[in-house]
């Protein structure tokens, strides 16, 4: 299977990058898959795993919100935070899910709607983190 280049980057300089045969990315209307040679492409991303498979070797990463960009066989994602799994600290995400849920639980009528999103959006922020570490 043919490779391609890609680089991972944030607002702070974080950077990874390096060579695979795909690359699986979160948007918000699911997951896109990259093999080489893709069509040109720019995307929003959402949070959620990026998934990098090398022959046998797959790397995972979690990502928060940026965009992706595929051109001439190099893929560029522009993201606000990028963390390896072993990076996660679960206890701490844990409890942050706790508090979300408790909040979720505490809402009565008449329901704040957008509230009520924005506390299920980050469940499930903290559901895919707890997921990859």
């Amino acid at each position: 299977m043919s490779a391609f280049q890609y680089t991972i980057v944030t607002p702070d300089g974080d950077s990874i990058g390096g060579e695979c045969e795909s690359l699986f990315v979160p948007t918000g209307n699911g997951v896109i898959g990259i093999l080489a040679h893709h069509a040109p492409l720019l995307s929003e991303l959402s949070f959620g795993e990026v998934r990098i498979v090398n022959g046998a070797d797959t790397k995972r990463y979690f990502i928060e919100n940026g965009y992706v960009e595929v051109l001439r066989n190099k893929v560029s994602l522009m993201v606000e935070r990028v963390i390896e799994p072993s990076r996660i600290d679960k206890k701490s995400v844990a409890a942050e899910k706790a508090e979300l849920e408790t909040q979720q639980a505490a809402l009565t009528p008449p329901i704040d709607y957008e509230k009520l999103n924005r506390i299920k959006d980050r469940i499930r922020r903290c559901d895919t983190m707890l997921s990859l570490s």
